[in-house]
């Protein structure tokens, strides 16, 4: 297994609400994954749409799929879903992804 640096929701991280409510990332607060007091983890974990789309990290666009650090890194997926609308699509806090793009 690669260390990652970048963010880890879906691969190796995922919130948890004080209601039991698992979430991708603590910015992510509103999408709610599944209840922890209803489901198991593991259940949640394996069988979520959402967790498999975003551990797909094979299928990102824009800038974070030909980004050199993409294998490290993989960019922001919260940031990526709210300025692109596609947990797959490009960072766009990341500082490389225009020099990128751009040349």
């Amino acid at each position: 297994m690669r260390v990652r640096y970048g963010c880890s929701a879906g691969l190796t991280y995922a919130g948890v609400t004080a209601s039991g409510d698992l979430i991708p990332c603590v910015p992510a607060s509103s999408i709610k994954l599944g209840n922890l007091l209803e489901q198991s983890l593991e259940e949640i974990w394996i069988n979520n749409k959402l967790l498999n789309y975003i551990r797909n990290r094979k299928a990102l666009k824009g800038s974070c799929k030909i980004c050199a650090y993409s294998d490290l890194c993989g960019g922001c997926r919260y940031t990526a879903r709210i300025t692109h609308g596609d947990w797959l699509g490009p960072d766009a806090s990341c500082p490389f992804g225009l020099k990128i793009l751009n040349g």
